[in-house]
């Protein structure tokens, strides 16, 4: 069933015109993205009521991959410092959840 599908929309993106496969790929991406950060939010929120020493490592990763500051059309100009930003904050952060949390 998933192969079925995954063939099917492989096969519908390339009838696509380039630019359509591009802006196809960017919303793909735009919603995995937003989907993992709710996720690492929604986690953050679950190990936070258990005590978990590693819930704020879990909240700021969500917080830093949530999809909204980039479509600020000041920012927009600057996306890619932007994800570079995102990058290196997140390699800081999984580091210190590793040290700190139980992320081995």
């Amino acid at each position: 069933m998933t192969a079925g599908l995954f063939v099917f929309f492989f096969r519908l993106t390339l009838r696509m015109s380039r630019y359509r496969q591009a802006a196809f790929g960017w919303c793909v991406t735009k919603a995995t993205l937003a989907m993992g950060s709710f996720l690492f939010l929604l986690g953050s929120l679950v190990n936070f009521f258990r005590g978990e020493p590693d819930a704020i490592d879990l909240m700021l990763l969500g917080f830093i991959w949530f999809q909204g500051v980039e479509f600020a059309s000041s920012i927009v100009s600057r996306q890619r410092y932007l994800t570079i930003a995102r990058l290196l904050l997140s390699v800081l952060i999984i580091f210190l959840g590793m040290r700190a949390g139980r992320w081995t």
